[in-house]
């Protein structure tokens, strides 16, 4: 299997496999998604804002939303201006440091998503095993500690083999935003970042709809102040916490357990769709394959990200009805001045 060093390949073989063959068709549809991501992006800003203005919307369990929101929106102002440069002009990546910033920001920015919609399902996973500890020890800050934790472990997997792609010896003239360092390691790397987060979220598909169907009667015959007793058992009595009891009560109640358990389900499903073939060319790609198109269809590919963070958008306010209700006040609030 090629190791990616273009050396080995007679120059036509290089022109031909490595081109985009439908280079106006490419650039048509990435400024189209880059036209969708701006548009997401507005919307993650505006939800975000949201957040800041209502904190009591904050709880243990949307601080995982509100962290795929900033990565969304870090991704969008980051990295796809860069990519969206790679599809329109790719002759600009022919010099290195160009290049290591595009497949540093091509690994990192897909990894932390995918990392980030793991912990969410981890998250469903704590509150259906350790009910108890959830409500008792489970906070913001561990949300954001978690967040924190999965960059960390990100970057200490990328940042050696994109050192060593940055100071490996490119032939010259020739596109260097493939990376052709350290096959083996690279492959190590696409499961420690990507597979794993992505077989815990589709582990989690039909466990937690069963789950959902199993509770579905349960959930009925609940007395809400069970619910509020369990929760006042388990908050400290001091004056400057009262005021969110009834938001905690709210965030730990079976009900809410349904709406964030459908709303990762949701997630989950929009994630496989519209990056499955992100994952499937990129690791095309990744591995030496020649296919005349694959290079067009690896960037097609990737104009459906734009499409994933409108999807995100759109299930987080269908399932959390009090950030939709706050997020329509909000936008009501702006248009009155």
């Amino acid at each position: 299997m090629s190791s990616f060093n273009l050396s080995h390949y007679p120059e036509t073989n290089i022109s031909r496999f490595h081109e985009f063959q439908a280079p106006k068709l490419v650039a048509i549809l990435n400024i189209t998604a880059i036209v969708t991501v701006l548009l997401a992006t507005c919307f993650n800003i505006f939800i975000l804002t949201t957040f800041a203005k209502f904190p009591k919307l904050l709880t243990p369990f949307t601080i995982h939303t509100v962290n795929l929101i900033i990565i969304d929106i870090l991704g969008s102002l980051i990295y796809a201006p860069i990519h969206g440069l790679r599809s329109i002009n790719r002759d600009l990546f022919r010099v290195t440091p160009l290049c290591s910033a595009h497949n540093y920001l091509h690994w990192v920015f897909p990894a932390l998503a995918l990392s980030q919609h793991a912990i969410i399902c981890l998250d469903r996973w704590l509150a259906l095993v350790a009910p108890v500890y959830y409500r008792q020890r489970k906070t913001v800050t561990s949300g954001i500690v978690a967040t924190l934790c999965a960059v960390v472990y990100i970057n200490a997997w990328l940042l050696p083999v994109f050192i060593a792609d940055y100071y490996h010896e490119k032939p010259p003239g020739e596109y260097c935003d493939n990376m052709r360092t350290w096959p083996l390691y690279r492959t190590v790397v696409r499961i420690t970042t990507a597979f794993i987060p992505q077989g815990i979220m589709y582990f989690s598909y039909p466990v937690l709809t069963w789950l959902i169907s199993k509770r579905r009667s349960k959930v009925a015959t609940l007395q809400p102040t069970n619910v509020m007793t369990a929760v006042e058992r388990t908050v400290v009595e001091q004056p400057e916490i009262q005021e969110r009891k009834s938001t905690l009560a709210r965030a730990t109640s079976p009900t809410q357990w349904k709406k964030g358990t459908r709303l990762v389900l949701w997630l989950i499903v929009a994630q496989f769709v519209l990056w499955a073939p992100t994952n499937i060319t990129s690791l095309m790609t990744g591995n030496g394959v020649q296919l005349m198109y694959l290079n067009d269809l690896n960037s097609i590919s990737h104009c459906l990200g734009g499409l994933l963070m409108i999807a995100d958008v759109i299930i987080t306010l269908k399932f959390l009805p009090n950030l939709r209700k706050a997020v329509a006040d909000h936008f009501r609030q702006i248009f009155r001045r």
